[in-house]
């Protein structure tokens, strides 16, 4: 038997948002409190971005200073 999944059994209907102001370990603890792999990137009410956990892998490698760095 094969279990269907669709789409909307899979979204959220509350997803994860932050602003484009904030800084990356904002959106780190933000991501961590939320169990959230990803943050959409939200600024008034449009859709900027997102920013995902492999974006802060790069923000890490990088050695930039996650408290000033906005997303």
């Amino acid at each position: 038997m094969k279990t269907v999944i669709t789409v909307a059994d899979a979204m959220t209907t509350k997803p994860v948002t932050i602003g484009p102001e904030e800084t990356v370990l904002a959106a780190v603890k933000l991501m961590q409190k939320k169990h959230a792999g990803s943050l959409l990137v939200v600024k008034k009410d449009a859709l900027k971005g997102i920013f995902t956990e492999r974006d802060l892998v790069r923000v890490v490698a990088k050695g930039l200073n996650l408290k000033e760095l906005k997303i």
